[in-house]
């Protein structure tokens, strides 16, 4: 019977242990956290109450698992874009991602995440604070 007791135990700390363990904030989809969907390429797909202007849809967004980044800006740039490089940070709760360029840290709110689409609130030029849809 004391066997079984502990047996019983055993099983309920594991499971508990388990259970703790899966339930991050920065979980999104399975086992994948939100800070690993962002390593990928991503490109302007629109701005929330704009049109994507032409200059911008050929920019690249690059994350890469160290935590560095690069933006090519492509053929056509406008804002006086020019190509970045740094590191990217995704705070502990997914909500906010941290791009910084040299001594310059700009922090941009994420409003929603997934394997295939990355949303932030940014301000681009004169169209001021929008929401901006990579994919």
């Amino acid at each position: 019977m004391k066997k079984f007791y502990y047996l019983f135990m055993l099983a309920l700390v594991a499971t508990f242990a388990l259970t703790l363990s899966s339930c991050s904030e920065e979980e999104v989809e399975g086992n994948i956290t939100k800070a690993t969907m962002i390593v990928k390429n991503w490109k302007y797909s629109s701005i929330q109450g704009h049109e994507l202007p032409d200059c911008l849809k050929d920019d690249v967004y690059n994350f890469k698992s160290d935590g560095t980044f690069s933006i090519n800006v492509g053929t056509s740039t406008c804002f006086s874009e020019t190509n970045q490089e740094g590191n990217w940070q995704l705070s502990t709760d997914g909500k906010q991602l941290s791009l910084k360029v040299g001594a310059i840290t700009t922090n941009y709110e994420v409003v929603d995440i997934a394997l295939d689409k990355l949303v932030l609130k940014m301000t681009i030029g004169d169209m001021g604070l929008v929401e901006v849809t990579f994919k």
